[in-house]
C-alpha cells in the first residue's frame, strides 16, 4: 500500500457507512501519538526506580543494619504495601471521582 486511505468492502444491502482505514490501523494511530510515548517512558522509569528501590533496601539492611536471614522480607513487604495501596486506591478513587473503574 502507498499510504492511501482505502475502503474495507461492504456487504449488499448493508446500511453502515464504509469505514475510511488508514495504513497501520487502529494500533498504527495509537502509536504515532506523543502522549503514549510519554506514558511508556514514565512507566519505564517508575518500575526501573521501584525495582531499584527495592532491591536496594534489602542490600541496605544487610550490609548497614546487621540484617540477618530473614532481610529479604522488607522487599516483600514493599512490594505488597504497594499492592495492597494499588487495590485500596480503585475504591478511594471512587468516592472521590464517583466514576467506577470496571464496568
Amino acid at each position: 500500500m502507498s499510504g492511501e486511505e482505502t475502503s474495507e468492502p461492504q456487504e449488499p444491502g448493508s446500511s453502515e457507512p464504509t469505514r475510511q482505514v488508514q495504513q497501520g490501523g487502529k494500533y498504527g494511530e495509537i502509536m504515532r501519538l506523543k502522549v503514549v510515548h510519554l506514558m511508556a517512558l514514565f512507566i519505564f522509569v517508575y518500575v526501573g526506580v521501584e525495582v531499584t528501590i527495592g532491591g536496594w533496601m534489602v542490600t541496605f539492611v544487610i550490609e548497614r543494619r546487621g540484617g540477618g536471614e530473614s532481610s529479604g522480607y522488607v522487599s516483600s513487604g514493599f512490594f505488597g504495601g504497594l499492592t495492597v495501596g494499588r487495590v485500596a486506591l480503585i475504591w478511594i478513587n471512587r468516592l472521590v471521582c464517583g466514576a467506577p473503574f470496571f464496568g
